[in-house]
């Protein structure tokens, strides 16, 4: 198996925009990465983008802090499992 296909390709930041969302697919396509991770909010958008290819969808849930309830914790993960996501890494509420 090529390195590449262990790659999350991330875009994590609060303010990214859809053609930053746009390019960060196509990159993913292009080099065959494992997944594009992202947001919630971007899963749809993302999952309908890589249908069809060899690059699933990724998300955070209880990103940055993890600070989020684990009721809320699960209604973000059944709702981005909904939307196609196939991978979720959740962050643990370290305190």
């Amino acid at each position: 198996m090529e390195l590449n296909r262990y790659i999350d390709h991330t875009l994590l930041t609060p303010d990214a925009t859809e053609d930053q969302i746009d390019t960060v697919i196509k990159q993913a396509i292009d080099n065959h990465f494992h997944t594009v991770m992202v947001n919630p909010y971007w899963v749809e958008k993302v999952h309908k983008a890589l249908e069809g290819t060899d690059v699933v969808t990724a998300c955070v849930i209880g990103f940055p802090l993890g600070a989020n309830t684990t009721k809320i914790k699960v209604a973000e993960s059944e709702d981005d499992i909904d939307h196609g996501v196939y991978e979720i890494d959740m962050v643990m509420n370290i305190g």
